[in-house]
C-alpha cells in the first residue's frame, strides 16, 4: 500500500496515515495514528486491557482491526485536546457495559454517558497520558470509529483533505460533516471550543 497522505499533530496524537493501494482510486484507509506517551509500553498493555486493542507486532503497537496505533515515547507528553487532532473515537457494541467497566477499573471519565437523540450514545475518557478518546455506540461502525480535528475553519480543513487525499465528503447520521475513509469518520471542529468537543457538536 502507498502512503498518500500525512496528518500531523505536535502533541499527544502525532499523525494518521491515510493509504490506498491506488492513489488515483477514491477508496481510501486511514492506516495509523500515533499517539506520544512517557511509558510506551505502559500505554501497550493500557489500551489492551481497557479497551480491547490488539497487541501489535512490536511492543509499541496496537491495532483496533486494521486501524494501528503507533506509541512513541516522548519525555515530554502533553494533553490531546486543543491541539492539531483532539481526539480519536472508538465504537463499541454495549457502551453503557463499557463505561461500567472501564469506571470499575479507575479510568479517567472526562465526560459521562449520553445519549444525543438522532445520533448515538457517547461519552470522553482520558488515557494515563492525557489523550483523550471518544466512545460512541455506532452499530454501523464498532471499532475505530473517528478521527477529530481542531481547526480555525472547519470547513476549510475538510475541503483540504478532500482536495488533497480524496475520500467521500458524507454526514455522520445525517448530522455532521466529515470525511469517510473506507468507514472511518474524518471530522473537525473549530480550535478554541470548549472541551471536550464531541461528535454530536
Amino acid at each position: 500500500m502507498k502512503t498518500v497522505a500525512t496528518m500531523c499533530a505536535s502533541f499527544l496524537l502525532a499523525a494518521a496515515s491515510i493509504v490506498a493501494a491506488d492513489p488515483a482510486a477514491p477508496n481510501l484507509a486511514i492506516d495509523n495514528v500515533h499517539i506520544r506517551v512517557s511509558d510506551p509500553a505502559q500505554a501497550r498493555d493500557w489500551y489492551i486491557k481497557n479497551l480491547g486493542a490488539t497487541a501489535g507486532e512490536s511492543a509499541t503497537q496496537v491495532y483496533f482491526g486494521k486501524m494501528l496505533i503507533a506509541i512513541v515515547k516522548t519525555d515530554k507528553p502533553a494533553p490531546s485536546t486543543g491541539s492539531a487532532i483532539d481526539h480519536i473515537g472508538l465504537s463499541y457494541a454495549d457502551l453503557e457495559a463499557k463505561m461500567k467497566e472501564l469506571q470499575a477499573s479507575g479510568v479517567k471519565v472526562v465526560s459521562p454517558l449520553r445519549d444525543v437523540q438522532g445520533l448515538f450514545k457517547l461519552a470522553f475518557i482520558e488515557d494515563p497520558w492525557g489523550v483523550k478518546i471518544e466512545l460512541v455506540q455506532d452499530p454501523e461502525q464498532v471499532g475505530f470509529h473517528h478521527i477529530h480535528l481542531s481547526a480555525p475553519d472547519p470547513d476549510a480543513s475538510l475541503k483540504w483533505y478532500e482536495d488533497m487525499v480524496g475520500g467521500k465528503r458524507d454526514k455522520l447520521k445525517g448530522r455532521i460533516d466529515g470525511l469517510r475513509y473506507n468507514g472511518i469518520w474524518l471530522l473537525t471542529a473549530k480550535s478554541g471550543a470548549t472541551p471536550p468537543v464531541s461528535s454530536a457538536e
